[in-house]
């Protein structure tokens, strides 16, 4: 583990359940927001477009100004750590995943563009395969496996094109694999008809029993969930 602090990552601590995060950012005396958010229930932002609600989860990720920003995390077995300004924002950083709004695919397999990194040949190997395709196929991509190249033959970008629903299921695929105790996503059901937008939000219910997820959206099937 990298050390920062008293390397609380690398502590018993981190390998429980996280059951509750409290974040609290102030901008100043008058400017305060705070998110409280746990397992078994999803946190939907709200608003117009410009209003900042992509702001707001770039805050609560210490991604942006974490020195004003302070986090109370609360586990399973009832103990509570809390941290604040970059050492919190490091300890977000090891705890969640992040779907964005802009999607990006690399020149390289599917696989690696699903898991970010080179192929490894380790003994987990044919699982993560097998839950990769298990994933494609529960958000209507299967046909992706078809188009001649599989999960391990390169994608040529110049020359395989990806609609925008495609890609924003691809994002997802890529959160649900990092497999982290909290999942943020902007916009999650963009691009994405009703049928296939059904079918994230049954999963992003599932994923939510155990872990804790937020997410800002436009749409109404979200919002009421």
């Amino acid at each position: 583990y990298v050390k920062y602090g008293n390397n609380i990552l690398s502590s018993n601590l981190f390998q429980q359940t996280i059951s509750k995060v409290q974040f609290i950012h102030k901008q100043n005396e008058k400017l305060k927001l705070e998110l409280k958010l746990q397992c078994s229930s999803i946190c939907v932002l709200v608003g117009n477009s410009g209003v900042g609600k992509t702001t707001i989860l770039d805050l609560f990720s210490g991604l942006l100004n974490p020195k004003n920003s302070s986090w109370k995390f609360t586990f399973m077995n009832g103990m509570i750590y809390e941290s604040s300004g970059e050492e919190g924002a490091y300890i977000m950083r090891n705890l969640f995943s992040y779907a964005t709004q802009d999607v990006f695919l690399i020149e390289g397999s599917l696989k690696e563009n699903l898991l970010l990194k080179s192929e490894s040949n380790n003994s987990n190997e044919s699982i993560i395969d097998n839950e990769i395709r298990n994933f494609l196929i529960k958000l209507d991509l299967k046909n992706i496996l078809y188009r001649d190249y599989s999960l391990k033959k390169n994608i040529n970008l110049t020359l395989d094109f990806f609609s925008g629903g495609e890609k924003k299921r691809l994002a997802l695929i890529r959160n649900f694999l990092k497999d982290k105790s909290i999942e943020i996503y902007d916009e999650p059901t963009s691009y994405l008809d009703n049928e296939i937008s059904e079918k994230v939000i049954g999963l992003l219910k599932d994923r939510s029993k155990e872990k804790v997820i937020v997410i800002s959206s436009h749409d109404q099937k979200l919002i009421n969930i």
